[in-house]
């Protein structure tokens, strides 16, 4: 089992109390190394919830009151452009999939929600995550090797005037 600080956090979005309920049971998210952080009614309340708390993955509704689906995905990438997010909609229309690989959603799947297309979905996602971790875990042992490389000939430099 991963500690929290490595577990990838998930946030559930949409306005039917039934279908927040079906997404979170839906699929086994501990088992897979996830955790939900919360679950909200509408797009207000996830911006909200996001910057005090910010998710990895987000799986939001499109047709929500107050702020919709795609406007919530916006602000989102606007904040966290590496967000994973991925759309469940009831509407099959290609504008708003064309509008939401725009924002750069991960994924547009369509309710009734089908259990295996939301499984590679969050998988996919997951190893996306765990994949940009490890190369900022690279970087910044590289930016950090690279500062101490240049520290270590100067102090040899100076150790020859103690």
């Amino acid at each position: 089992m991963e500690d929290n600080e490595n577990k990838i956090k998930v946030m559930i979005v949409d306005d039917e109390y039934l279908e927040r309920i079906l997404i979170s049971k839906i699929f086994d998210y501990e088992k897979n190394g996830l955790e939900i952080i919360g679950d909200y009614k509408n797009g207000k309340e996830a911006i909200s919830a996001y910057i005090m708390n910010p998710a990895d993955i987000i799986l939001v509704d499109i047709n929500m009151p107050i702020l919709n689906g795609l406007e919530l995905s916006q602000k989102i990438k606007e904040v966290n452009s590496n967000a994973e997010i991925i759309i469940i909609s009831g509407f099959n229309d290609f504008e708003y999939a064309k509008t939401a690989i725009k924002i750069g959603v991960r994924n547009y799947l369509l309710k009734p929600i089908n259990k295996n297309e939301l499984e590679e979905s969050l998988i996919q996602s997951k190893n996306n995550i765990m994949l940009q971790r490890d190369l900022e875990k690279i970087y910044n042992e590289n930016v950090s090797n690279k500062r101490i490389g240049h520290i270590i000939p100067l102090w040899h430099d100076m150790s020859i005037f103690i």
